[in-house]
């Protein structure tokens, strides 16, 4: 990126939208926040992109209480400043907003758009499968949990299925049919339903379908303690409590201006790594299972389970619950203990990375893997639905 627009964000943003759009810059957090009309969106968002070589990252949708709507859609990028926001406002009655799912970043913000139709209500013009995302057929047409208004004590009255519904296939080719695999519930991943679109053996089209376990945390966690949101936090999902608990604490200190110790600090990356790896070694496990390799299954299964053990005899908890806290952390560790994590966790990465080399020059394995699901290196490819 050219060195001006790295140093110079908020001049250049100022000047290409010039009385039409406010500018301001977070110096604490180093983020440039930027503000547009909502109809100006879809053309800030692809300057971003096409320009500056930013790239979307999320969307945050408020239900404010002053009687608007507020949407931040986060980019970042490699220069400086790492983050942008862009910033919009709708008033309490709008329940419409542009779409960016047809720029060439769309695809990032496809889910974040159906995700905010299904939780909040707004309608994302000219987005093309808006709908039946998050909330699935036992949610009644405009319940939306994430709406002020919404009452999560009250029980959501179910709505009878519809006899007439049929699957969205778009193969018209002779000889094609549509399978339904799923739901699968997985035990400790998300369960999903597949309907492969085929023809002969070849499956040209898939309709993902997740969210069965969808629970309203996000709502529960309104008016909580810090104390009791960070519980639920941490159990969002087990599969990365830590991380999940250490990023609400990150939020609550940005907040609050909350300065943690050095000491904590490299402690909640010690932790946070050894969660990872331990990722690592359960995402391996399951692309054994995926092609059949029973005996590399259970190998890294092995190492999964022994980083399992690790945390618990470190930590207390095998998922590490209960460790991080805003501000620090809830305890400290001795240098022996230390030392022990980091011996047993390097010899875990040793058994992975001998794993790894095995199932690289495994024929078997790679000829499940190779030709699979090939996706573009050329992030602007043209996003089919």
């Amino acid at each position: 990126m050219d060195e001006r627009c790295s140093i110079n964000i908020v001049e250049l943003c100022e000047s290409r939208w010039s009385g039409q759009a406010f500018v301001r810059w977070d110096e604490p957090s180093r983020i440039c926040h930027l503000g547009c009309r909502p109809e100006l969106l879809p053309s800030v968002c692809a300057w971003l992109d096409e320009e500056l070589d930013y790239v979307f990252a999320t969307l945050i949708v408020e239900d404010a209480r002053e009687a608007i709507w507020s949407l931040t859609y986060v980019f970042y990028g490699a220069a400086q400043p790492p983050w942008i926001h862009v910033e919009i406002k709708l008033d309490a009655g709008v329940t419409t907003a542009p779409s960016i799912s047809h720029l060439p970043q769309g695809p990032a913000a496809d889910w974040h758009e159906r995700e905010t139709k299904d939780l909040f209500g707004l309608i994302f013009e000219g987005h093309p499968r808006l709908g039946d995302f998050i909330l699935h057929e036992d949610w009644p047409e405009g319940a939306n949990p994430m709406r002020r208004d919404f009452d999560p004590r009250r029980r959501v009255a179910g709505q009878e299925p519809d006899q007439e519904w049929r699957p969205p296939t778009v193969v018209a080719a002779h000889g094609a049919f549509a399978m339904p695999i799923g739901p699968v519930f997985s035990d400790f991943a998300e369960s999903a339903h597949f309907l492969l679109e085929t023809v002969g053996e070849d499956v040209i089209r898939t309709i993902p379908r997740l969210f069965y376990k969808y629970r309203g945390v996000e709502k529960i966690a309104e008016g909580q303690s810090p104390e009791c949101a960070l519980l639920l936090a941490e159990r969002f999902s087990g599969n990365a409590a830590f991380a999940h608990g250490l990023a609400f604490c990150q939020a609550l200190e940005m907040i609050g201006k909350i300065d943690v110790p050095p000491r904590a600090l490299a402690l909640r990356s010690v932790f946070a790594e050894l969660e990872r790896l331990r990722s690592h070694a359960a995402t391996v496990t399951g692309i054994c299972n995926s092609t059949a390799l029973a005996v590399a299954a259970s190998e890294s299964a092995l190492i999964e389970e022994d980083l399992l053990r690790l945390s618990c005899e470190v930590a207390g908890h095998r998922y590490l619950f209960g460790l991080v806290t805003p501000g620090g952390m809830t305890r400290d560790f001795s240098p022996e203990t230390l030392e022990h994590l980091a011996a047993a966790s390097a010899a875990a990465t040793k058994r992975l990375r001998k794993l790894h080399r095995m199932l690289r020059y495994s024929s078997s394995f790679l000829d499940r893997l190779e030709q699979v699901g090939t996706v573009s290196v050329n992030r602007r490819a043209i996003f089919t639905p």
